[in-house]
Order: structure tokens, then C-alpha cells, then sequence
């Protein structure tokens, strides 16, 4: 395992140390761990207890902060931030000014964007995407094909695609309004 045991701030030389790469002014703050052949670059914050591993990329001005999670092929760019206790997996993209917290799961080839956030016990997976101003909170799962967008609110349920692309409203559940 490689851990960044000092706080660092690279700017422009690349750097290669025990399999992972901290790039341009990355800061990974103790006892924060980036570790197995992730890439970590531009003004990106690693801190808290965080982890970022297994070719998994965090890149632009993202966060990633407490005990979250970013590892696989996992990708969190631009200004989003991923913290609490959160897990981002697989080939999952969070972007913009996306933000997974809480005990939130994102993983397989979902992805999660613009200023959509995923929180409480919330799961993402599958080809599933949260995007605009969206909220899954709660034990909600969006899974499959699901689309959620707009200024949709999800509270609980299985959300599987086949409602269609839900951008509006406060929802328990699939067909059941808050």
C-alpha cells in the first residue's frame, strides 16, 4: 500500500511513487491514502481518512474528504465531492458539481452530474444517472436505465427505468409522490 504520509502540493513535474501518480497541485492531507495506480491531478484535495485506489482517477478542483471512497476505475472531476462516508466504484464518473455523501454508494457505470447529489443510504448503479438539481436520499435505489433529473426529489423506492426519466416532484417511490 502507498500512503502520502506529509502534506504535499506538486506543481507541474510529475510524480511516480510505489505505483500511483500525484500530479500538477494535488494536495493529499494526511492520513488521507491514494494507492494502487490511482492518478490523482490538478487542484484536487484528498483529505480526512479518504481513500483513492485501484486506477481510480480524481482530477480538476474535486474533493474527496472523511472515510469516502474512490477506487476501480472510478472518476470524480471538476468541483465535486465525494465525502462523509460515501463509496464511488467501478466506472462510475461523478462530475460538475456533483456531491456523494453520507453512506451513498455509486458504482458500476452510473454517473452522477451537474449539481445532483446522492446521500443518506442512497444507491446508484447500473447505467443509472442523476443529473440538473436532483436529490436521491434516503434508502433509494436507481438502478438499470433509470434517469433522474431536473428538480426531482427521491426518498426511497427501487427506481429501475422503466417510470421514465423522472425530473420533477418528491417521490417515496415509483408512482408514489411524496
Amino acid at each position: 500500500m502507498a500512503k502520502i504520509t506529509l502534506h504535499i502540493s506538486i506543481r507541474g513535474t510529475p510524480q511516480s511513487i510505489l505505483g500511483f501518480h500525484i500530479l500538477d497541485r494535488a494536495d493529499v492531507v494526511p492520513p488521507a491514502c491514494v494507492r494502487r495506480f490511482a492518478r490523482v491531478e490538478g487542484n484536487v484535495t484528498i483529505r480526512g481518512s479518504a481513500i483513492v485506489s485501484d486506477r481510480a482517477r480524481v482530477f480538476g478542483q474535486a474533493v474527496v474528504d472523511g472515510f469516502a471512497v474512490v477506487s476501480s476505475n472510478a472518476q470524480v472531476y471538476d468541483q465535486a465531492r465525494v465525502w462523509e462516508d460515501a463509496s464511488v466504484t467501478g466506472c462510475t464518473r461523478v462530475y460538475g458539481t456533483a456531491q456523494v455523501r453520507g453512506q451513498a454508494i455509486v458504482r458500476g457505470y452510473a454517473q452522477v452530474y451537474d449539481q445532483a447529489q446522492i446521500e443518506g443510504d442512497a444507491q446508484v448503479y447500473d447505467q443509472a444517472q442523476v443529473y440538473g438539481y436532483a436529490i436521491v436520499t434516503g434508502d433509494a435505489v436507481v438502478k438499470g436505465n433509470a434517469r433522474i433529473s431536473g428538480y426531482a426529489v427521491i426518498l426511497g423506492g427501487t427506481w429501475d427505468g422503466s417510470e421514465g426519466e423522472i425530473a420533477e416532484g418528491t417521490w417515496k417511490g415509483p408512482r408514489v409522490r411524496a
